[in-house]
């Protein structure tokens, strides 16, 4: 064989062996985008059932109040409790709503960094939501409580219950509050290298959330290499 001969059939093989590599590449990332496309479909019922449980807190708190309209107006303060949670029933179904929206409408054709950004943002915006969540239940948890009493015995039983108690328990569940907050910025750092913290984030966002963020970064890792 001449060496022409050799640098042509040389060449064509490099082409077959560039065209396999992309093939191989093709696949992988179909194969990566089909697991991460199952993985959100499942987890959309995670914010599905939340924005469905959601809504039906503000229906009932909705129609708590109307019932008693007339004793809304003449005494406001008694309707304070059920108005505070109608508002997070609110506030909460919109936060599910946009997490549905931002994991459902992902552009699976885009690139690979785009959906990790996508993913991540989605991840980020959960957990964030979830710790907003779990903040404002520590203050506002007697509201909460005297709802439920006024739901089974009437309006009217809010004035059992002693000011000062209720005061003092959300004053109580604020400092908590912001002792959490204090803390997840004065030692964040050192908590993110934790591990069963990064477990309990995994949970928080949601387990397949969490595999379709990290069925993307180990194909960008097959792709760097």
């Amino acid at each position: 064989m001449e060496l022409d001969e050799l640098k042509m059939a040389w060449r064509e093989q490099d082409r077959r062996l560039e065209r396999s590599e992309a093939l191989q590449s093709s696949l992988r990332r179909e194969l990566s985008i089909d697991r991460m496309r199952s993985a959100l479909r499942s987890w959309l019922w995670l914010p599905g059932i939340e924005l469905a449980i959601s809504l039906l807190t503000a229906w009932l708190i909705g129609g708590f109040l109307a019932d008693n309209w007339t004793q809304v107006l003449s005494t406001p303060a008694g309707a304070v409790p059920a108005l505070v949670l109608f508002m997070l029933a609110v506030v909460s179904a919109a936060a599910s709503a946009r997490q549905i929206v931002s994991v459902a409408t992902v552009d699976y054709a885009a690139s690979v960094l785009s959906i990790q950004r996508r993913l991540a943002m989605a991840r980020a915006l959960r957990i964030r939501l979830t710790q907003l969540g779990l903040l404002l239940w520590l203050p506002l948890w007697p509201m909460f409580m005297v709802f439920i009493v006024q739901y089974g015995l009437g309006f009217g039983v809010y004035r059992q219950f002693d000011l000062a108690w209720l005061v003092s328990n959300v004053v109580l569940g604020l400092a908590l509050a912001l002792v959490l907050v204090w803390l997840t910025r004065r030692y964040g750092n050192v908590l993110g290298r934790w591990r069963p913290l990064h477990k309990l984030s995994d949970s928080i966002a949601g387990r397949k959330l969490a595999s379709a963020v990290a069925q993307m970064d180990e194909f960008a890792r097959f792709e760097r290499e």
